[in-house]
């Protein structure tokens, strides 16, 4: 699936596994059903033809560890 440049867009998410602490809703969704800390691994193909703008992105939410995309 190509995602356009510079704007949020919702993707379509396959879990691997079934797992009793998250699940997939029919909606499209993440639901976790066990309270803890959670990593949510993305695959990214980079176009190796574009070099510009940002590969990694490092975010900080108040109280909260950090993001990484």
């Amino acid at each position: 699936m190509k995602v356009p440049t510079g704007r949020l867009s919702a993707l379509p998410l396959v879990q691997q596994s079934a797992n009793r602490h998250v699940h997939i809703e029919p909606n499209g969704g993440v639901a976790f059903d066990t309270e803890g800390w959670y990593e949510v691994s993305l695959r990214v193909d980079w176009d190796p033809d574009d070099v510009t703008g940002t590969r990694f992105a490092h975010t900080k939410i108040s109280d909260q560890e950090p993001l990484h995309s």
